[in-house]
């Protein structure tokens, strides 16, 4: 008998002009999507490769006519270098926070800080408005509330035709005619869903110049079974409200401020409120608490100069002590930068807390880790660069001093010793514990919306 419903369903919607519809429409929008973010892939990739190479030959143009020790200042003290990010090779799939993390870094040794610069400030500013169309965002914006379509009238429409009174005089269960509706709406669903996927990763591939290696595809298997997940949750929301329903119409509208509640207003606003509950220190703030300290130390440095005009150190005795504040205002503005990410951090932690009341929050977390472009990437790229400044600043060191020693050749600017910058990847292990708490969060809203459903179905009267 359950066969026979699910049977029953699938023939149901695909007899419907709606499922040409949604199947086309799925295939139409995916392919859209993931073919803009593949073009988009592309001239990112390009962009980086020439960065990457015109910065070579620039650092490796010195001038030869200029004794080395003016080479070495010119290079670590003057110009710097210039080192760049790759793009994610599965951006295309979820964005996350590729676009909030700098994709250039420019270090010198004159310099206590790091320019880092985002690419967004060299496109269009336009783009900025509105949502990148990733296949995250697809599913979870817009295939979500066709999902819902598939089953707002499941019950209350049968009511309303008189079918859903013939089905239960056949003696069947309540609790299998909805396990059925569910089960057939999910089969009708999934097949131009995983047709318009499927269409997609082919494009990714062929067009995106995307390499998709034995660890890709893990990962682009896990943001799949993540999306069907995901738009089940939906398919039985759209199944418990048409039991609470009593007409298809007041079951549509209800659907409709159901999906707007949980796609758009839930993740914004209590991502915003973790803000209220977690403050942190305004930029200026921390800002104003560093230039206190360089003008304490701008102060000391004064009076130790006018000690040394009086006789009372020496200038070996200066230097020693204005090193010895330079390290302690260091150390200083370090453990300031150290408490402010630990505000941040908590921040971080109750936003996403709150905002995992919403399932396309979920999802969105949890694929943005998948494609590498979550908050681990974010946090692993900018200890990259934090990691490359300390290793310019050796070399740089180290440099100079063999440069002040005459201890350098005319050949002292040797490729393989100047800093590269790299980027630990996290391992699918990771990756996939990052996003356990995720998948159980979608997993709870899914059987409480069926047993929401179940119960609401038990009083529900099919006359």
């Amino acid at each position: 008998m359950f066969v026979r419903l699910v049977r029953k369903e699938v023939l149901l919607h695909v007899r419907e002009a709606r499922f040409v519809w949604v199947a086309g429409f799925f295939c139409g929008l995916v392919l859209l999507g993931l073919g803009l973010m593949s073009r988009d892939y592309s001239r990112r990739l390009e962009g980086y490769q020439t960065s990457v190479a015109a910065e070579r030959r620039q650092v490796f143009s010195v001038d030869a006519g200029e004794t080395i020790l003016r080479q070495v200042r010119e290079l670590v003290n003057g110009r710097g270098i210039y080192a760049f990010r790759p793009p994610r090779a599965l951006g295309p799939l979820a964005s996350g926070l590729e676009g909030a993390t700098p994709t250039q870094i420019h270090v010198s040794d004159r310099q206590v800080w790091a320019r880092q610069a985002s690419e967004r400030f060299y496109q269009n500013p336009l783009l900025s408005l509105f949502p990148r169309p990733d296949y995250a965002y697809i599913v979870g914006a817009v295939l979500s509330l066709v999902a819902l379509f598939f089953t707002f009238d499941a019950i209350c429409g049968e009511k309303v035709n008189g079918t859903l009174k013939l089905t239960m005089s056949t003696g069947v269960s309540r609790d299998r005619l909805l396990l059925g509706k569910w089960a057939g709406a999910m089969l009708t669903l999934g097949g131009p869903f995983l047709l318009a996927t499927g269409m997609g990763m082919v494009l990714l591939s062929l067009a995106g110049r995307i390499p998709l290696g034995d660890a890709s595809l893990v990962r682009v298997a896990g943001i799949v079974g993540l999306a069907f997940v995901y738009l089940s949750v939906f398919v039985t929301l759209g199944l418990a409200i048409s039991v609470l329903a009593r007409r298809p119409s007041s079951a549509l509208l209800i659907c409709l401020a159901v999906w707007v509640g949980t796609t758009v207003v839930l993740p914004n606003m209590l991502a915003s409120l973790g803000r209220v509950l977690s403050p942190v220190p305004t930029f200026q703030q921390v800002r104003m608490q560093k230039r206190a300290i360089d003008q304490e130390r701008a102060a000391q440095n004064a009076r130790l100069a006018r000690l040394v005009e009086s006789g009372g150190i020496t200038g070996e005795e200066r230097e020693r002590r204005q090193e010895a504040l330079r390290e302690a205002s260091e150390a200083e503005k370090g453990r300031i930068d150290a408490g402010y990410l630990r505000q941040l951090d908590g921040q971080i932690e109750v936003s996403r807390a709150l905002s995992r009341a919403s399932p396309a929050a979920c999802l969105t977390y949890a694929a943005a880790e998948l494609a590498d472009t979550g908050l681990r990437f974010y946090r692993r790229t900018h200890e990259g660069y934090a990691q490359y400044r300390k290793a310019f600043r050796a070399y740089a060191q180290r440099l100079k001093q063999e440069a002040g020693a005459d201890e350098l050749d005319k050949d002292w600017l040797k490729p393989e010793e100047v800093p590269v910058l790299a980027f630990h990847s996290g391992g699918l292990a990771e990756a996939f514990g990052a996003v356990t708490v995720e998948v159980m969060v979608l997993v709870l809203f899914q059987v409480l919306a069926f047993v929401g459903a179940y119960v609401g179905f038990l009083r529900y009267d099919v006359s």
